[in-house]
């Protein structure tokens, strides 16, 4: 991942999965990286419990939408995101499965997900 943030300004940034909807996007799961600047606006603005009402990382979508203006430098990573395949779900959002270039994997829920993933990444460990 530190790879992929590198060539990407430092500034105003929200890097993870976007969804697009109507005229707004918002976050979705997983993944959100925000620049340090974002993290002080954040932490400026006084809490309001009405804003974040609901899932977490639509809320953050929504939060950014209302108050980052036109400076937010949005870089959707939706490629590199994964779903575990044997976890059923309503909608499919990610590709289906992992390569040594995934940075994020969904819904590893229980042992012979996460033991599947190790004998993928780490065989040669083993």
């Amino acid at each position: 991942m530190a790879l992929n943030l590198r060539p990407l300004p430092r500034d105003y940034l929200y890097y993870g999965h976007i969804v697009q909807y109507k005229n707004m996007s918002f976050a979705r799961g997983l993944l959100q990286v925000l620049s340090i600047n974002y993290a002080h606006v954040f932490t400026s603005i006084p809490f309001n419990k009405k804003e974040w009402n609901g899932p977490e990382d639509m809320q953050l979508g929504l939060w950014l939408d209302k108050h980052t203006n036109s400076t937010l430098n949005q870089f959707n990573e939706d490629c590199l995101m994964f779903h575990d395949p044997r976890v059923p779900i309503n909608r499919p959002i990610w590709r289906h499965w992992a390569s040594p270039h995934t940075i994020v994997i969904h819904w590893l829920k229980d042992i012979n997900a996460w033991k599947s993933i190790v004998d993928f990444y780490f065989v040669q460990l083993l």
